[in-house]
């Protein structure tokens, strides 16, 4: 499989070939595209190295921007997963949506599987997929991330990469609300539990929490969204690069597939009767 370098497109062709999609240029979803246009991009150079060929599963793959392109510029052929239902809803096993494009004369059918990444078993087999992407889901989750990331280690193959991406609760921007007295949590979302973040992750937790779930991870801060002059001369250098936006990180599968319920991240778990045992306490560092 060739892993030659390829290139990436600017903000603006970006733009431009998405929002040419039917699908993508209802005015609910051009406002996503164009908030979150950078964010993809950053992610697909975190795919660039990936080979042409090579199996990956994208989890909440909807609207399916990110899945365009891969597809068009590192010539990924991707699976799509969603889920849109509220916590413990049933919904179909799977669903496809068509989005077409007249300007670049295409059509794409996304065929994809329903399932709740947190509480059904990825419908899989075990060793499936070189590559899983999981961008913006983690901090949506509501009780048990860590059963969606020993499914994403079981139907990883050995040496597989994951890719996730999730906001760094340390941003930015979070700090400076708090420290002019607001609150940086969201709202509730009439979207349901799953429409809000539920929690966010400081760098620290999240290469601990891949750590203990036996992926070799390097996590990452990164710029996800346009930011004025002064935003980023204060986040290019120093302790303020913690600050960034967003956090990227890049796990490496190894070992055998787990499930891990640290401390610092579960508590009560007996009471509630889970059943799951907790990790042993881990020294918390500043990320």
């Amino acid at each position: 499989m060739s892993t030659e370098p390829r290139e990436l497109p600017t903000r603006e062709r970006a733009l431009e070939y998405l929002l040419s999609f039917d699908f993508l240029a209802r005015p609910d979803l051009a406002e996503y595209v164009e908030c979150h246009v950078d964010r993809f991009l950053a992610t697909l150079a975190y795919l660039r190295p990936v080979a042409r060929g090579a199996q990956v599963l994208e989890l909440g793959a909807a609207p399916f921007a990110m899945s365009l392109l891969a597809m068009k510029h590192l010539g990924l052929a991707l699976t799509p997963a969603n889920f849109f239902g509220d916590y413990r809803e049933r919904t179909a096993p799977s669903d496809e949506v068509t989005l077409r494009s007249a300007r670049f004369a295409e059509e794409h059918v996304f065929r994809y599987q329903l399932f709740n990444l947190e509480l059904d078993p990825f419908p899989y087999p075990a060793g499936s997929f070189d590559v899983v992407l999981c961008c913006e889901i983690l901090e949506h989750l509501a009780r048990d991330p860590s059963a969606m990331l020993g499914e994403i280690h079981r139907v990883l193959r050995d040496g597989g990469r994951l890719v996730l991406t999730t906001p760094n609760a340390k941003r930015l921007h979070n700090v400076y609300l708090a420290l002019r007295g607001h609150n940086f949590y969201g709202p509730y979302s009439a979207f349901g539990v799953y429409g809000r973040h539920n929690r966010e992750y400081t760098k620290w937790e999240l290469h601990e929490i891949l750590q203990a779930h036996n992926f070799r991870a390097q996590v990452d801060t990164e710029h996800a969204y346009r930011h004025g002059a002064l935003h980023r001369v204060l986040t290019a250098v120093g302790f303020l690069r913690r600050r960034r936006d967003n956090l990227f990180a890049l796990g490496i599968k190894h070992g055998a597939t787990v499930r891990s319920y640290p401390p610092w991240l579960y508590e009560h778990l007996n009471e509630r009767g889970s059943g799951a045992s907790t990790a042993s306490a881990t020294q918390r560092a500043t990320g």
